[in-house]
């Protein structure tokens, strides 16, 4: 996934790799890092604080940027797949058999809230308003009023596995999932009734990332997928490789980023996906991206395995 805290960081995640840009994908800084488990998710607050999540239960915490990470807690079991924070201290995480863990203090502690449900969990969405989402597989839905203290188990939506959501405002928001066939959802009301939007019939959709009411991508399985029109329609969008997409960011400019998890390789372009451009490390890169954040156009991060370095424009740099 692809991840923004404003105009210009960015941040993007693999196998034991960090990857953070400030000059909008023209080169990145790699840092490296011995945790437990490899960083396959990451959240940041700002430019220099940040938590990763990955597989058996890892969390970890970074308050310069990604250049080095404190392990806060790694369970051998658990399989995290979305983290979330409201400010510097209340954060969520959720995962595999219906887990939900919540910190009130930056992540040095955290404790479970029982969920009733044995199903995954991969996604939980915040609004300004207090409202919170959660939506996993087997069409699992979750809905919170106090930023997460109370949840309620909502009706389903369809027995779709919804991997990923993102609310633009405190009213509109989507909503993916796939079994048979993929499918999105819209709602333009804070998730109070949502709205079944035409999709080409297809398998697998993973991602989704709008930049504004009108202009979103979604990806997945082979395809990426565009929208002008706030998902009333989609256009597929021709890609230089046919792969699987994991990781998709678009701004309103036309600014774009794809990551592609199996072969470490990252697409950008600058006029909204009709051209693009492959971008390149200096440094032999064995292993898939996982996630990509950016907290604004110009910064942002990426992992991968084993290694991980820092951008200085226009060229890659690594350091071990």
């Amino acid at each position: 996934s692809v991840f923004f805290v404003n105009d210009s960081v960015g941040f993007l995640t693999g196998q034991y790799k960090i990857f953070k840009t400030i000059d909008y994908g023209n080169s990145w800084q790699s840092y490296s890092y011995s945790l437990s488990n490899v960083i396959n998710k990451v959240y940041f607050m700002n430019e220099n604080l940040g938590w990763g999540i990955g597989p058996l239960g890892l969390i970890a915490k970074t308050t310069d940027g990604g250049q080095n990470w404190i392990e806060l807690l790694y369970t051998n079991f658990d399989k995290f797949f979305a983290i979330k924070f409201i400010n510097e201290e209340s954060g969520f995480i959720v995962g595999s058999f219906g887990r939900l863990f919540k910190t009130t203090n930056g992540g040095t502690s955290w404790d479970q809230i029982i969920m009733n449900n044995a199903l995954t969990m991969y996604d939980i969405e915040f609004l300004g308003n207090g409202s919170s989402y959660i939506v996993g597989e087997n069409g699992v839905m979750y809905k919170s009023l106090d930023y997460g203290k109370k949840w309620e188990n909502l009706d389903k939506l369809g027995f779709y596995s919804f991997k990923d959501m993102q609310f633009i405002d405190d009213s509109t928001g989507w909503l993916i999932g796939s079994s048979d066939t993929s499918i999105v959802y819209k709602t333009i009301n804070a998730g109070r009734t949502w709205l079944k939007q035409s999709l080409v019939s297809t398998t697998g959709i993973e991602v989704l990332d709008f930049a504004n009411k009108n202009l979103g991508w979604i990806a997945g399985w082979n395809y990426i997928y565009s929208t002008t029109d706030g998902g009333d329609s989609w256009g597929k969008i021709e890609m230089p490789e046919v792969l699987p997409y994991n990781g998709v960011k678009i701004f309103e400019d036309g600014l774009g980023f794809v990551i592609i998890p199996t072969s470490a390789k990252m697409y950008k372009t600058t006029d909204f996906g009709k051209t693009w451009e492959r971008m390149y490390a200096p440094v032999s890169i064995d292993y898939g991206f996982h996630d990509m954040c950016f907290i604004d156009r110009y910064n942002g991060w990426r992992s991968e395995e084993r290694r991980v370095g820092k951008e200085c424009r226009s060229r890659w740099s690594a350091y071990h």
